[in-house]
């Protein structure tokens, strides 16, 4: 007969349920099996991150940074908005992140931070897949199965290429010349006709010789 082990339970007369060596037995198996899962999983995580990284540090060598840089985390993500021109857009991406970790899970702020998250990440993984001439199929691998996909794209002989991707061009605003005064040096505001510190009369437009002026004059003398 099997010894018999009380739960801390009671059961429906009121009286201790007990649980049999067998039982007890199944319990452990099924702990362990949970345990054994649970490792599994963890190690799966650590592969991803590795093979993400090592995708990033390889698509940052192609890009002409240094590799290295894929190492630390949000840093290599400023590098890729960098190289997009999209510095911005990685400032949202940094607070929603931070404001993410400190948000409770489940409410709508917390959704509302990773949507933004997400919108921001995805503005950069879009740009990679068309630097690396892919498009559309290379960016949604990205946005669903990342780790992947960046080891995919480091380790093809796909170039990477900024000029497939259109970025808004900065418009270079050309500096007028300033005006000083041809006494004293000083710099003269807009539109003023005489100088503040010295009074000297300045002119709007600089005197002109007539070429030949001496030789003209000597012919007419």
């Amino acid at each position: 007969m099997n010894k018999l082990i009380t739960r801390g339970g009671m059961g429906c007369t009121g009286l201790p349920v007990p649980i049999t060596n067998m039982d007890g037995n199944m319990l452990l198996s099924l702990i362990f099996k949970l345990e054994m899962i649970a490792i599994a999983i963890m190690i799966m995580e650590f592969l991803l991150v590795i093979m993400k990284t090592v995708g990033k540090c390889l698509v940052l060598h192609k890009a002409g940074e240094k590799w290295w840089k894929g190492l630390i985390p949000f840093y290599s993500d400023y590098v890729f908005f960098k190289m997009f021109k999209l510095e911005s857009v990685f400032c949202i991406f940094l607070v929603s992140s931070i404001l993410f970790l400190f948000t409770k899970s489940g409410t709508i702020t917390c959704f509302v931070l990773e949507a933004i998250f997400r919108c921001c990440l995805y503005t950069y993984y879009y740009g990679v897949s068309v630097a690396t001439g892919h498009k559309v199929p290379m960016f949604l691998g990205l946005a669903l199965c990342s780790p992947i996909f960046w080891l995919a794209l480091g380790l093809n002989n796909d170039d990477f290429d900024l000029s497939r991707v259109p970025m808004k061009e900065e418009t270079v605003v050309e500096e007028k010349p300033k005006r000083l005064c041809p006494k004293c040096g000083v710099e003269l505001k807009e539109g003023n006709l005489l100088c503040e510190y010295c009074g000297e009369e300045v002119k709007v437009v600089p005197d002109y010789e007539i070429p030949y002026h001496g030789e003209i004059m000597e012919a007419l003398g």
